[in-house]
Order: C-alpha cells, then sequence, then structure tokens
C-alpha cells in the first residue's frame, strides 16, 4: 500500500488562531522547496480587503463561504502547504475536501499560549475588542468546540508549546514520513 503521504503530497496545517500554521507553512514549504498558500491571505488577495474588513463589512458567513471556496480551489494543486484559517474545520464539506486532499497536521497549544500570542498580534476578528477574563474564556470554549473536529481528521497532531519553529518542522516530517 502506497503511503498517504506519498500519494497525496500535500501538506495541510490545521489548528486554532494564533498556533503557528502559518509561520509553520512557510518553513515546511521552504524546506521542501513547495508552494505554501495561507487561505486567509489568499482570501485577502482576492477580495482586496483585510479578514477584519470582510468580517465586519459583510460578516462571518460570507468570510466563511470565501474560505470554503478558497479550500475548493487550492486542493486542487498538488505538491503545496496549506494553511488554513483557524475556523475552516467547522464545515463538513471543508473537511472531506482537506482530508481528501493531503497529510492533515493538527498544531495545539494550550489555552495560555494562545492568549498570549492574541494579545500580541491583536488582529484576530474572533478576538478583537476582548481582554482579560473575556479573551480567555472565548479562547477556551473557541478550544472546546473545535477540538474533538481538529481530532477527527488529522493524521499527525502536534503540541507547538515550548517548540521552535524548526523543531515544529522537524516534528512534522518525521511523522509524515512514518504515515
Amino acid at each position: 500500500m502506497i503511503k498517504k503521504f506519498l500519494k497525496l503530497k500535500n501538506i495541510i496545517l490545521i489548528g486554532p488562531p494564533a498556533v503557528g500554521k502559518t509561520s509553520v507553512g512557510l518553513a515546511i514549504s521552504n524546506r521542501l522547496s513547495k508552494s505554501f498558500y495561507d487561505i486567509d491571505e489568499y482570501i485577502v488577495s482576492h477580495q482586496k480587503l483585510t479578514v477584519d474588513e470582510i468580517f465586519v463589512q459583510y460578516g462571518e458567513a460570507y468570510f466563511r463561504n470565501l474560505e470554503s471556496e478558497a479550500i475548493l480551489n487550492l486542493s486542487k494543486l498538488n505538491d503545496i502547504v496549506l494553511a488554513t484559517g483557524g475556523g475552516a474545520i467547522l464545515n463538513s464539506t471543508n473537511r472531506n475536501v482537506l482530508t481528501n486532499s493531503g497529510a492533515v497536521v493538527y498544531l495545539y497549544a494550550k489555552g495560555e499560549v494562545l492568549y498570549r500570542r492574541i494579545l500580541q498580534q491583536n488582529n484576530r476578528p474572533k478576538f478583537k475588542n476582548l481582554l482579560g477574563d473575556k479573551l480567555k474564556l472565548e479562547i477556551q470554549h473557541t478550544l472546546e468546540v473545535r477540538d474533538n473536529i481538529y481530532n477527527s481528521i488529522a493524521d499527525v497532531k502536534i503540541n507547538i508549546t515550548n517548540l521552535t519553529i524548526e523543531e515544529v518542522v522537524i516534528k512534522i516530517l518525521n511523522y509524515l514520513i512514518k504515515l
């Protein structure tokens, strides 16, 4: 039997907001000389609006439709690294497309790690205008709602806490070789 990774050459990164999907995806694509696509950046480049502007002007449902369209388009490519948005997996069609397009890697971290990162970045529509305990509760709620879904489609699960980007890349590549 051909290993899934060899048959489906795409590497797809999933996980909650601020876990590092884009940074890790760029590092993997550079290491393997694969093209890299970030769903949010893809949408921004096609819509000529930031994700936050799309949420404000058109709402989350509109953004999620754009996200599904982007996933469908990008999943047709081969030999790429794809970083999804944190909520992309909430749509069952997206989950099916992703799992049939390549090896799915779930990057995760504890809520406290994501909390610190989100505070530093302050550019996540879902968490905008939340501070302190309200932000912590929203992050925890998001993790509780999504964790089982992330786990259900992941070929590989990696805790990024206390790891450098390069260490995460090495772990991913070591796991993918075994698939």
